[in-house]
């Protein structure tokens, strides 16, 4: 996953829609192992609605793809498993 240099700083949340999928963009500053990535990874799929979720350990941004994504779902998720997105 390659996430644009300008998006890099963006703290907000960016949701793009296409014609059936949308992404959610977002970081977790607090991700700092691949243990993270696993448990972040696992706990956004069980999210209803997420199709597909990508990871970046070094950039710290996380990309979710779905067909209705619920950030305020999601936020409450990465909450639960013990991090603070930064949506």
């Amino acid at each position: 996953m390659q996430v644009p240099e300008a998006q890099r700083t963006e703290l907000t949340m960016t949701i793009e829609q296409g014609d059936e999928m949308a992404d959610l963009s977002f970081r977790v500053p607090q991700m700092n192992c691949g243990h993270c990535v696993k448990n972040l990874t696992r706990t956004l799929r069980a999210v209803e609605g997420i199709a597909g979720v990508e990871v970046d350990l070094h950039t710290k941004w996380v990309v979710v793809t779905g067909d209705h994504i619920d950030s305020e779902a999601i936020r409450r998720a990465v909450s639960d498993a013990g991090y603070e997105p930064e949506l």
